[in-house]
């Protein structure tokens, strides 16, 4: 394929499916796609791809990804960084002896689009003329940006960094003005443009409404915690939506149980590439105190629940809509099989983890007691953010709940 090729092929499918709010939209674009800035960063990953290059040529040697390597392919630095780190999880895993000769390598092209919906809100795995696009869509990044950041800044007592995790058992308190801001971008998400000119409805929320006044996504937090926490549940969200690539899926089921075998087949073949991949990463993760083998442990956890995370806040929602008698963001039975599908996967996940944790130790990875314990901690801190979440949202005053939900009506 030639970088035109990519290009034409991705709008096609965006086109196709409505992907991206902005696209056609020659403003918007040329605020938010191929800009100068972004340049140098696309050249660093591109040299990272050299890298790869270097150390699994019979991977380049097999399968087309030369157009990956010109910088006119990406519109913006998160494609190049996104594209990169796909295509070393499939060199990695393409390397291994172990890895079954089926599975086809080629052909995955990754986009970031600024899709705004949070319905979903996660990576996405769309088969399209004889290629595997995922696309990464913006409510993603935004999103494990405030829920890791929300996580982090509620967790209880005096202890900070990752001691907070070792001793936790319950949320409370006031609620974070990461969690605020959350909670206002999906309720502003159908009238939300990241070219917005002037106000943007999240700006006149905060302007009027004492309750969410206080919503930010920026502000004092423990990056030695955040950016382990973020780089796992990110990595390990593309390393899965390639597992569907790489079982050939052909898009969503309406069978429960083929869709949760789907998803575990995914998850599966998207721990062989993460664990596989895994090297490069720990120099990403200096920050974690955790050793080899429960840090690559972090990254199936986090990403379940943050699942957890997003289904907690959309059913918030809903149970706020219904007291507030306004109108559902999405259908009862839609969040209730969401809802049903997370809780399956979910303890899919866990009873996987120990197998996990066994190809972990037979290549020699460190899982110590001390490790143990504080992987429980984030487990069990995780599981009970998604309640906090889901309280936080129905807890949301009567007259702040009304001005949100008046800005965020797009008026069509």
């Amino acid at each position: 394929m030639t970088p035109d090729e990519v290009l034409a092929i991705s709008q096609e499918a965006v086109d196709l499916f409505g992907l991206d709010p902005v696209a056609g939209d020659a403003e918007a674009e040329a605020l938010l796609y191929n800009k100068p800035d972004d340049k140098p960063a696309i050249l660093a990953n591109i040299e990272g791809l050299k890298r790869i290059r270097a150390v699994h040529p019979a991977f380049f040697e097999a399968f087309d990804y030369g157009w990956a390597f010109a910088p006119e392919v990406y519109r913006n630095k998160m494609e190049a960084n996104l594209q990169a780190r796909a295509v070393q999880f499939l060199a990695a895993l393409h390397g291994n002896p172990n890895t079954p000769d089926a599975f086809d390598f080629a052909g995955v092209i990754v986009r970031y689009t600024f899709q705004t919906s949070t319905e979903p809100s996660t990576p996405f795995h769309l088969p399209y003329r004889g290629r595997h696009l995922v696309f990464s869509p913006y409510s993603f990044q935004e999103f494990v940006l405030l829920f890791i950041r929300a996580l982090i800044d509620s967790l209880p007592g005096s202890s900070r960094g990752w001691a907070a995790f070792e001793g936790f058992r319950e949320f409370g308190g006031e609620v974070s003005s990461f969690l605020r801001q959350a909670l206002l971008r999906a309720l502003t998400s159908d009238a939300f443009h990241p070219g917005f000119p002037g106000e943007t409805p999240m700006d006149r929320v905060k302007r009027e409404s004492a309750w969410f006044a206080a919503a930010s996504e920026t502000g004092e937090i423990d990056e030695a915690v955040e950016v382990p926490l973020s780089v796992s549940l990110i990595d390990f969200a593309l390393a899965h939506e390639l597992g569907h690539a790489l079982h050939g899926h052909d898009g969503m089921t309406r069978e429960a149980d083929l869709r949760l075998q789907r998803e575990q087949d995914a998850d599966v073949m998207g721990f062989a590439l993460y664990n596989s991949s895994w090297g490069w990463r720990d120099e990403l993760l200096d920050g974690c105190p955790l050793n080899q083998g429960t840090r690559i442990l972090l990254g199936p956890l986090l990403f379940h629940l943050f699942i957890k995370w997003h289904v907690g806040l959309r059913q918030g929602l809903a149970f706020r809509a219904l007291a507030g008698g306004g109108p559902l963001s999405g259908s009862v039975d839609q969040l209730g099989r969401e809802a049903g599908d997370s809780r399956a996967r979910t303890d899919v996940t866990f009873r996987q983890v120990g197998a996990y944790e066994a190809q972990i130790r037979a290549r020699g990875a460190v899982v110590t007691k001390e490790d143990e314990a504080l992987y429980a901690g984030v487990a069990r801190a995780g599981a009970a953010f998604a309640l906090h979440v889901f309280a936080a949202a129905r807890a949301i005053p009567d007259e702040d709940y009304r001005i949100a939900r008046k800005a965020g009506d797009a008026g069509f």
